[in-house]
């Protein structure tokens, strides 16, 4: 699997009820324990994420559908958190060449909150390849201080599907409205 993420929390419960059933403890000095231990490892995991984190979160993510050997719409998409999306259709779309939209703020940022909540940071840059004439997936994901690049999404965790799948509900182009068509990339 890509991404790893190893919870404390219940690997020390488990290790407190193994031990609690060969000692055959009382219930009032098991639950005090257990309330000390959880306090503990949940106030270090919480540390440890915002440390782990990248500065600020997603700035902005870019997605690209690459093209197979027959007839997959190949483009990428651009979102900032501004709700600034930027479209540019390369092959099988109905509109090649760069356009610019906007959704709102609040869902723009939302769907990189997703890309926060997936911890994609700690995904490896590039998965396993199934197939070469299949169509692929690649994030270019941005922080304030970093980026991160996912090569072959579409072979990784069931979820990165998933983000490329909300990413292209919300920011594909697929009609003309509010779309305007841009001279940059």
């Amino acid at each position: 699997m890509s991404c790893f993420h190893f919870d404390p929390i219940f690997f020390a419960l488990s290790f407190i009820f193994m031990v609690l059933k060969r000692m055959q403890m009382k219930i009032v000095p098991f639950l005090l324990l257990i309330l000390f231990v959880t306090n503990v490892l949940s106030a270090k995991q919480h540390k440890h994420n915002h440390q782990n984190t990248p500065k600020d979160g997603v700035v902005k993510i870019t997605m690209r559908r690459t093209p197979c050997h027959g007839n997959c719409p190949s483009y990428e998409i651009g979102l900032n958190r501004s709700g600034k999306v930027t479209y540019t259709g390369y092959r099988f779309v109905k509109d090649t060449g760069s356009f610019q939209n906007d959704i709102s703020a609040k869902r723009a940022v939302d769907i990189l909150n997703y890309f926060n909540e997936f911890r994609v940071d700690t995904c490896q840059d590039r998965n396993k390849m199934r197939a070469q004439d299949l169509p692929g997936i690649v994030f270019k994901i941005q922080y304030q201080d970093s980026v991160k690049t996912i090569n072959h999404a579409e072979d990784g965790p069931n979820w990165l599907r998933q983000l490329a799948d909300t990413v292209d509900k919300y920011c594909l182009k697929t009609g003309d409205k509010g779309w305007k068509k841009s001279t940059q990339k």
